[in-house]
């Protein structure tokens, strides 16, 4: 299964995780693909 991540979901994202002060602005954040094991098989996030 394959799920997109939607792009106007991202700035609500990184607004939730400043303000948990998780984040700062200078803060690195890593892009890369993942794939996660379930009970009904492969779900893949693509960017």
């Amino acid at each position: 299964m394959a799920c997109p991540r939607f792009p106007a979901a991202q700035p609500v994202s990184y607004g939730l995780a400043l303000e948990a002060r998780l984040l700062t602005a200078a803060s690195s954040l890593e892009d890369s693909p993942v794939n996660l094991t379930t009970p009904t098989g492969l779900y893949v996030l693509e960017h």
